[in-house]
């Protein structure tokens, strides 16, 4: 089987499988560093790829095969070509694995180190977001069934240290108000540390999610520098689209041509400012308060 994707004609196989994973997307950039970087491997039916509290941080693409994913010898689900397993590793390396994943039967992957894997997401942010999303997704999968419903609805704010101000201000508009408001910084995360486990609990129990965007990075893209919003802001914007929806989320950003922002979420609910002064910062954000006000007492819990 592993010769299927060995030598010339293997290698346009390898590429081929490699765009339809839903985390690369087509893209032929990160496919061709993926495939500079990536071990191929053969797994035989019933060898295990990851064990439940090992210590490594390894992501594994399927090529072909199937496993199955389990959590303290229960199964959960069955992982096959076109996906990947190892994710959660990677975006907190700390942590040791939260699942056993077991082929099924005979497969190949593409195991991708978490350093290498570091390297070409960095220079390609949409693959943090992509796994935020499709993490959201299985998180939102699990939960449906089992969520109470908020009574009085609960909205998340995110942002940048940055952009702090903005958060704290459209939280005291919203004070009096039927609707509970958590800014990140509110006992959302345990203190000194900002760990996947608390802000996957947030966006569990959120109804709706504000994101702040401001150009507070740069990057260079197809040999061209723009300004971008930082890169936790982007990932917290795909967690919570795969957990609560794109339709609850409210994107809040500059409205200005210098910020770049990826163009599959220019289509979530914009809310633009104006730039301001920082001492007239209540006036200036009071129309996008009342929107969002408006938004989450129309729409309620979820």
């Amino acid at each position: 089987m592993l010769s299927r994707f060995q030598g010339r004609q293997g290698s346009e196989n390898l590429k081929r499988c490699l765009r339809r994973q839903l985390l690369v997307a087509d893209n032929v950039r990160i496919v061709d560093k993926l495939t500079k970087v990536g071990d191929l491997q053969q797994v035989l039916s019933g060898e295990r790829i990851i064990t439940q509290n090992a210590p490594d941080s390894d992501i594994y693409f399927i090529l072909a095969g199937s496993f199955s994913v389990e959590i303290n010898g229960n199964f959960v689900t069955n992982r096959s070509a076109n996906t990947h397993v190892g994710e959660m590793a990677l975006i907190e390396p700390a942590a040791s694995r939260s699942a056993t994943v077991t082929a099924t039967e005979d497969s190949v992957v593409l195991k991708v180190s978490e350093d290498d894997f570091t390297i070409i997401a960095n220079d390609h942010p949409l693959l943090w977001r992509t796994i935020a999303v499709e993490l959201g997704n299985r998180l939102r999968q699990r939960s449906d069934s089992i969520r109470p419903r908020n009574e009085t609805p609960i909205l998340f704010i995110g942002s940048s240290a940055e952009n702090l101000h903005i958060a704290r201000e459209i939280q005291n508009k919203l004070e009096h108000d039927q609707i509970e408001v958590e800014v990140w910084t509110d006992g959302v995360f345990r203190p000194s540390s900002y760990t996947l486990e608390d802000l996957i609990k947030q966006a569990c129990k959120a109804d709706f999610a504000v994101l702040v965007c401001s150009a507070d990075d740069t990057a260079i893209i197809r040999d061209n520098e723009y300004e971008i919003a930082r890169d936790n802001v982007i990932f917290e914007l795909g967690l919570f689209i795969g957990t609560i929806g794109r339709e609850r989320i409210l994107l809040l950003h500059e409205d200005s041509d210098e910020l770049k922002l990826p163009s599959d979420l220019l289509g979530l609910n914009p809310i633009t400012y104006k730039p301001f002064d920082i001492v007239k910062i209540s006036s200036s954000l009071a129309p996008q308060v009342n929107k969002i006000r408006d938004y989450c007492l129309k729409h309620g819990s979820r």
